[in-house]
């Protein structure tokens, strides 16, 4: 019988090209670490090993704190090569403009990770690449999309030979972490947090920018090839749907059964019966959703009662207090307090051979 975990979404694991080598320089014990999670440490050196999807997020999640690297995913996308995309890769070194690279990789993507969307739509005089996980099992996946931004602007920039190219503003999904300094310099643009999607917004020019090397003939090729690689995984279910659409309206301040009935192309009288034929209402939905959201946002230090609230979609602290007083019986306080009594207890395992932290063994 397969392995529960191998029916979840899997994704490639190129994308944790660096970790080890972040670790090891933090003296972190990379054995240790990786069967903390239980993670094969194969995940961490071979790019075509494939790992859930919600696991690969943890990774990240836990090795930057693991390293003491607040920004490692976005060191990650910017110094990661178009390689690690494997055969997105290939058919995207083979396109004539940006545009085609474009059109090949929101196709295909599901063969470099499943159950997610990188797509390109125009807007005006803008174009937007956009980036989302489809697994309702993932809300913040902070870490593993300011990777993906960065790898997206990383290679278009050697793609085009054109190393100035700055959008005109980059969106993330999640709230901003304490220094954004690093996100300012390498984007050169403007950079929003707590946004409704994570986004690069660029002039629609870039995507006819032709590219040296392309090959019409290769191309097709590959496109026939990975045509032939169908989704591996049924589709998502009701409740899944339902979850991640709540999770865009509570960011978007546009949160309502209407409105997610919509953005599923249901009637609101559709969605509340499939939802009560799957156990499940649309409120409780909600209120579960704020809920997982709260405690992961209570979690960090840097931000303020208010800025949960409004990324929670209160129009006020208090009324998300009795709203959490509700969920759980205590205060957000509390629970702050117990979250980062929590993190301060989980201590990576180190390796201290050389005798000293941060001094390598020779």
């Amino acid at each position: 019988m397969e392995d529960r975990e191998k029916l979840q979404p899997q994704i490639r694991c190129a994308g944790l090209q660096g970790v080890e080598a972040n670790l090891v320089a933090a003296d972190v014990d990379v054995v240790a670490f990786c069967g903390q999670l239980g993670v094969d440490i194969e995940c961490l050196r071979n790019p075509e090993a494939r790992l859930d999807v919600a696991r690969f997020v943890e990774v990240l999640e836990l090795a930057a704190r693991a390293c003491e690297e607040p920004s490692l995913g976005l060191k990650l996308g910017m110094t990661q090569s178009i390689g690690t995309f494997g055969m997105l890769g290939e058919l995207s070194c083979q396109a004539p403009d940006l545009g085609t690279v474009g059109q090949s990789v929101s196709r295909f993507f599901f063969m470099h990770q499943e159950r997610a969307a990188l797509d390109i739509r125009i807007e005006g005089r803008d174009a937007i690449l956009s980036y989302a996980i489809r697994d309702a099992r993932v809300i913040d996946y902070r870490h593993d999309a300011e990777m993906a931004m960065a790898k997206a602007l990383r290679i278009a920039r050697t793609l085009s030979g054109r190393a100035d190219w700055r959008p005109r503003a980059v969106c993330f999904e999640h709230p901003a972490p304490r220094d954004t300094s690093l996100h300012r310099e390498f984007f050169g643009a403007p950079v929003y947090f707590a946004r409704p999607y994570n986004a690069l917004l660029f002039p629609t020019d870039w995507l006819s920018a032709r590219l040296p090397g392309g090959d019409p003939d290769s191309l097709e090729a590959l496109a026939r090839a990975a045509a032939q690689q169908l989704p591996r995984l049924p589709a998502e279910d009701i409740q899944g749907q339902v979850r991640r659409q709540i999770v865009r309206g509570l960011r978007s301040g546009m949160l309502s059964a209407v409105a997610v009935a919509a953005a599923l192309g249901l009637s609101e009288r559709t969605l509340q019966r499939r939802l009560q034929e799957s156990g499940q209402t649309f409120h409780a939905l909600v209120d579960n959703t704020r809920l997982e959201m709260a405690r992961r946002y209570l979690a960090e230090p840097h931000l303020t009662l208010t800025d949960i609230s409004a990324a929670l979609g209160y129009s006020e602290p208090s009324a998300f207090s009795r709203a959490f007083r509700r969920w759980t019986g205590h205060s957000p306080f509390a629970e702050r307090a117990s979250l980062i009594r929590e993190r301060v207890q989980w201590v990576p395992p180190r390796n201290f051979a050389s005798g000293f932290p941060g001094q390598r063994a020779h």
